[in-house]
């Protein structure tokens, strides 16, 4: 059976607005700016255009947002062609070609609402870009004791409420420490897929490529935000059949640019086999992809004691 999970860390959520079917649907909410970006002097050439936008409680009804941008040097009135990435509450806009040095630009940022005039600012450019996005070190995974709430649902109402805590269970962990984005523009999100016996395939599917993670037995999905968060938390699920559980981590940042981490998958079962007890064993396990090299399989030293000290709690 596929087990899709998803565990979120400090996670920003593009918003966009979901009708609520069975509850009764709410209107889409009405957005003002809050902030905007580039402004000032010495703005980076490579510089993405964002609106940072916040919702109005008290503002009026309005249709679903519209968002447009029109870049142009000051004075001229020909638009340079940008690419949209992202949805509230952070709009942005990539040009399509490094912006001149030195160089004054006007931006207009309209929401597409009737009736209400669009944001204007500017900025100056410098002569320089900023480095790419990339990443320093490597994942590095830890797997310890956890518990997870057992939650009964069984009088869950139709809009998700109603569910009620009444025990927990003690489950594996997997701490994993992300590696140090450093370049690229703010704000750095980071994306972490747990899959079973190969590693995610971050490589877009085309018309002619199928999807390469189809077929995945386990596939969990983090996200962390990573200008404050540096590792993720999550409980590894145990299927019927036991599995080798692999890592895979992708940065992105501001401009929509990427850089993706050397993935890092274990060399053995999870669960793995019980063994007899050994009071001196530990009850924690610690793997890193290596530095360099195509192999990234580590050994699961400890991991059995773990799972069969776990099992015997769970028996109690």
């Amino acid at each position: 059976m596929r087990t899709t999970l998803a565990a979120t860390v400090g996670i920003l959520v593009l918003g966009r607005t979901l009708p609520l079917l069975a509850c009764g649907a709410t209107p889409p909410p009405y957005y003002v700016v809050d902030q905007q970006a580039p402004s000032g002097t010495d703005t980076a050439l490579n510089a993405p255009v964002v609106v940072t936008l916040k919702a109005n409680p008290d503002g009026p009804i309005a249709n679903a947002l519209e968002p447009t941008l029109v870049l142009n040097q000051s004075g001229q009135q020909q638009a340079l062609p940008v690419r949209a990435l992202s949805g509230p509450p952070d709009l942005v806009w990539v040009p399509l070609s490094a912006l001149a040095p030195n160089t004054r630009y006007e931006a207009h940022y309209s929401p597409g609402y009737e009736g209400i005039p669009e944001t204007t600012w500017q900025f100056t450019t410098g002569e320089s870009q900023t480095p790419a996005l990339a990443l320093e070190g490597a994942l590095e995974v830890s797997l310890e004791a956890g518990l997870d709430p057992v939650s009964d649902c069984t009088k869950a109402n139709e809009c998700g409420g109603g569910c009620i805590e009444k025990g927990q269970r003690s489950v594996t962990k997997a701490r994993v420490k992300l590696p140090s984005s450093v370049g690229g523009f703010p704000k750095r999100r980071g994306e972490l897929h747990v899959t079973d016996e190969r590693a995610f395939d971050f490589a877009p599917v085309t018309k002619t490529r199928p999807d390469p993670n189809e077929g995945h037995l386990v596939s969990l999905s983090a996200y962390a935000d990573l200008e404050t968060d540096h590792e993720i938390l999550l409980t590894l699920p145990e299927e019927a059949a036991p599995y080798r559980p692999c890592f895979a981590f992708r940065a992105t940042d501001a401009r929509g640019d990427e850089a993706l981490s050397v993935p890092l998958c274990l060399s053995q079962t999870f669960p793995a086999p019980a063994e007899p007890e050994d009071s001196s064993a530990s009850v924690s396990c610690s793997f890193a992809a290596p530095a360099g090299g195509s192999s990234f399989a580590l050994a699961l030293v400890g991991l059995s004691t773990l799972i069969r000290r776990r099992r015997a709690r769970n028996r109690l």
